[in-house]
């Protein structure tokens, strides 16, 4: 359940495993995916420490129930 009081910036999927009828909940569940972040990655080979950084440029939503064409017509597309 990701609708309210929970905020995780590094989530790349959302899995949709539930119809819902509410499009203020569905904006709410689909926002947590377009959450910016930096991802890093701290490696060590020999001598050397190599820090990769990669930012978080998508996401994906698996849609089980159609949520999506249910609400198209109450919900405004939100970009990314």
């Amino acid at each position: 359940m990701m609708t309210t009081g929970y905020d995780c910036q590094d989530i790349l999927n959302i899995c949709l495993i539930r119809p819902i009828f509410s499009p203020t909940d569905f904006i709410q569940i689909k926002g947590r995916g377009t959450r910016k972040y930096d991802f890093s990655f701290s490696m060590t080979t020999g001598n050397d420490n190599e820090v990769i950084k990669k930012t978080k440029e998508k996401f994906k939503l698996f849609d089980f129930f159609a949520n999506c064409e249910y609400l198209k017509r109450s919900i405004i597309i939100m970009k990314f």
